[in-house]
């Protein structure tokens, strides 16, 4: 019904949002719920619920968080005790530490990887043309999960 609009469940879940064209200076955005950032935050996030980074987003500092979904920019490390998503316009700088990772085609990534599962778990939901060469494409699925 509404085909422009990009809302996830999760958006749903927010309680609390920085929009496009909010700056946050400094500090910390911390609590209990979800957030999402459509503007730029220079500071740290901790949050026990899931962040948002939208496509106008950008955050210049370190995130811990349940999940997170980047589509915008992360310039700082990122942490994330259940999964971190990366969509195809994502830009991140920085380290990251998760327990579950699914990466886009398209999303751009500088830093060091690091899972924290005990358990190897094999790739999933990787199309065909993928598993028999390097440079395959996703047609719109996750490229990669960990």
């Amino acid at each position: 019904m509404f085909s422009g609009n990009k809302k996830t469940e999760a958006d749903n879940l927010m309680n609390t949002t920085i929009g496009e064209g909010i700056i946050f200076e400094g500090g910390v955005v911390k609590g209990t719920g979800g957030v999402r950032v459509d503007g730029e935050v220079n500071g740290l996030i901790d949050i026990q619920g899931n962040l948002t980074v939208g496509e106008t987003g950008h955050i210049k500092g370190d995130i811990k968080a349940k999940e997170a979904t980047v589509s915008g920019k992360v310039d700082g490390d990122i942490n994330c005790s259940e999964l971190l998503h990366l969509t195809e316009t994502a830009i991140v700088n920085g380290n990251i530490t998760v327990a579950n990772l699914v990466v886009d085609e398209g999303s751009k990534f500088t830093g060091n990887c690091k899972t924290t599962s005990e358990e190897t778990k094999p790739v999933q939901n990787l199309p065909q043309n993928t598993q028999k060469k390097n440079s395959g494409t996703s047609e719109g699925k996750p490229a990669v999960q960990l």
